[in-house]
């Protein structure tokens, strides 16, 4: 008889198909789609800077006051075709002086616009005060991110007479409902208007803005518009926006 023993088959073990490589390759992924999708709702932004003058454009989420502000445009504020311009460029800034800004004609700065409570609200009874507007879609993700921040900042610049005003369109948000219920479960401290488009697309044509939401303008105690935002980016548009507001605080009337 023999004293060996039979060798015991090996069991076949099944491939795993998460391997540390491939959750690896997907969290990446899923990390880079994640920053593409919070920056605007249609199409992604870009920045333009002024000096001395001088306009360069750059791949960015957030954008500047622009230089040529468009004269006549029929386009609607939520068109997917941005408006086109021959105005003239806006003077640079000088040493000392008023900071350089896109001035809103008389007939924008008394539209009447309803807010979401039914009251009335025109931008002229803002004068003489720093303002914040910000467009947004109550279905937009990007608009939803960046709301906390905003009524952040509203309570931060209240003290300081700083007004914020939340603006969606009838086009954007042909039922108000989800608007109302939007701003509520927030608990938006500022005023959130419902425009049928007389009041939001001549502001957008000011500078020549494209179809993106969310959008934020910051207009000096004058009424000028001095910045512009187009999208929103997390890390960056919080930081620069409140570098906006300051500069608007601090600068000559």
């Amino acid at each position: 008889m023999s004293n060996t023993s039979p060798t015991p088959q090996r069991l076949h073990q099944p491939r795993r198909f998460w391997t540390a490589r491939r959750l690896s390759i997907t969290f990446i992924a899923a990390t880079l789609l994640a920053a593409f999708g919070v920056s605007s709702c249609t199409q992604p932004a870009t920045e333009t800077t002024t000096n001395s003058g001088a306009t360069t454009t750059t791949n960015s989420n957030i954008s500047t006051v622009k230089t040529q502000p468009p004269a006549n445009s029929s386009a609607p504020a939520n068109s997917a075709e941005a408006p086109s311009s021959n105005a003239n460029a806006v003077p640079p800034a000088t040493a000392g002086g008023p900071l350089p800004s896109i001035p809103l004609p008389a007939a924008v700065m008394d539209v009447t616009m309803k807010t979401i409570d039914g009251k009335s609200l025109k931008l002229s009874d803002y004068k003489g005060k720093v303002v914040i507007i910000n467009m947004w879609a109550s279905w937009c993700g990007p608009c939803r991110v960046e709301t906390p921040e905003l009524i952040k900042m509203s309570q931060e610049f209240k003290s300081r007479g700083v007004e914020f005003i939340g603006l969606t369109t009838k086009g954007n948000d042909p039922d108000i409902e989800p608007v109302k219920d939007f701003v509520s479960e927030q608990q938006v401290p500022y005023k959130t208007v419902w425009d049928d488009g007389s009041f939001a697309t001549p502001l957008t044509q000011a500078v020549r803005a494209r179809a993106v939401i969310p959008q934020s303008f910051v207009l000096l105690r004058s009424g000028g518009i001095y910045k512009h935002f187009e999208g929103f980016n997390q890390t960056q548009t919080p930081k620069l926006l409140r570098e906006a507001i300051e500069q608007a605080l601090n600068a000559q009337s």
